[in-house]
């Protein structure tokens, strides 16, 4: 395989506590309910897990090619966790139709957080 883009972002904690805080529905806009159930059990992290997950989902759409909002949509990037832990990268809807049509095969993640800032790295990998 090989690499179409890649993409990267850093987020500071206390900007994505601030938007949940002062507008919940920031929550269902851009996470899907998977994603909302997983970080809400993560309650002494709960707002570096949330802002993990949008800059995992911004780097997905960076190493896309793409912003948010044209070909790819923020609750049609799923990240979830395999059983060891690994970040895993599934899409849905108009954004899977878009990366299928690129021919990428596979979305390589990583994430890292502190109290302060989270940051994600993404690989878009094609055939």
């Amino acid at each position: 395989m090989n690499i179409f883009n890649i993409g990267t972002d850093l987020i500071e904690v206390k900007r994505i506590k601030r938007v949940i805080k002062r507008y919940p529905a920031f929550l269902e806009k851009i996470y899907t309910d998977l994603e909302i159930s997983y970080c809400t059990k993560k309650d002494k992290v709960l707002y570096e897990c949330f802002a993990s997950r949008f800059a995992a989902k911004e780097a997905v759409a960076k190493s896309l090619g793409q912003g948010i909002g044209k070909n790819v949509f923020f609750k049609e990037i799923i990240i979830s966790n395999n059983t060891d832990g690994k970040p895993i990268v599934s899409l849905s809807g108009r954004t899977l139709l878009y990366v299928t049509t690129l021919n990428i095969k596979e979305i390589k993640l990583s994430i890292t957080s502190t109290k302060m800032y989270c940051i994600a790295f993404a690989v878009s990998l094609y055939a």
